[in-house]
């Protein structure tokens, strides 16, 4: 060392549900110098809090400080960059547009600018039944499961259950919202693309749902320090 850092935040659950192929991803980051770090965002898997809706303020706030925190670690070269697939993509783009100062570039892969116009709720204002019918209701059931024991020490059980009462179904606070508004803004890049100043790499694909939004981020977002857009 000293080496540059890779974080990657999103509610897929590090521990079990998505542990074997980011440890793959890990070890091949960490045999090219990078060291790679995962964090369940708050309420979610091993994480500490409620998940009270995706994208919401604090969450991103807690990943402009995992960049910093990162950054300041006696191992570390101060270079942090982050990237995600959909969620993780999300988050990316949001942490970025806080411009935390040590974070240097994202790369989201199948990730959106606008929540309401290009995402799972809603598409040019149509509501997107098949995903909230299946991406829905999954977050769901992903909510309700525990954290890892050993992560949460005595008292997991009990405080899981206060978790469990705590935390609402997402998908009703998004059949409500019908109309764009301050809710969906919170989350998007959309339309201020110039608080991201981090280099931004996009990984999309032409049959995908996000490819409008790629290539909205790669034709606005004007002060990144550098941007490139690969769609397959």
């Amino acid at each position: 060392g000293p080496w540059p850092a890779v974080l990657n935040m999103d509610p897929y659950r590090k521990d079990d549900w998505s542990a074997g192929w980011d440890a793959s991803l890990g070890r091949y980051l960490a045999e090219r110098g990078y060291a790679y770090c995962r964090l369940d965002v708050r309420g979610t898997g091993s994480s500490a809090g409620v998940a009270l809706d995706e994208y919401t303020a604090a969450e991103t706030r807690d990943g402009y400080d995992a960049v910093e925190w990162l950054a300041a670690q006696p191992w570390s070269n101060g270079a942090v960059g982050m990237w995600g697939l959909s969620y993780g993509g999300f988050t990316s783009l949001q942490v970025a547009a806080l411009r935390p100062p040590h974070l240097r570039a994202i790369v989201p892969i199948e990730a959106t600018d606008d929540r309401y116009t290009d995402d799972v709720h809603y598409v040019g204002g149509a509501m997107t039944v098949s995903e909230l019918a299946q991406y829905a209701v999954s977050q769901v059931a992903m909510n309700a499961l525990p954290p890892l024991p050993s992560a949460w020490g005595d008292g997991w059980r009990e405080r899981w259950q206060e978790r469990l009462e705590a935390t609402p179904v997402w998908l009703f606070e998004w059949a409500r919202r019908q109309r764009d508004g301050g809710y969906w803004r919170q989350g998007s890049i959309a339309p201020d693309y110039g608080r991201i100043g981090a280099a931004i790499l996009q990984l999309g694909g032409w049959m995908d749902e996000y490819v409008d939004a790629a290539l909205r981020i790669q034709g606005r977002c004007t002060d990144a320090v550098a941007r490139r857009t690969i769609v397959g």
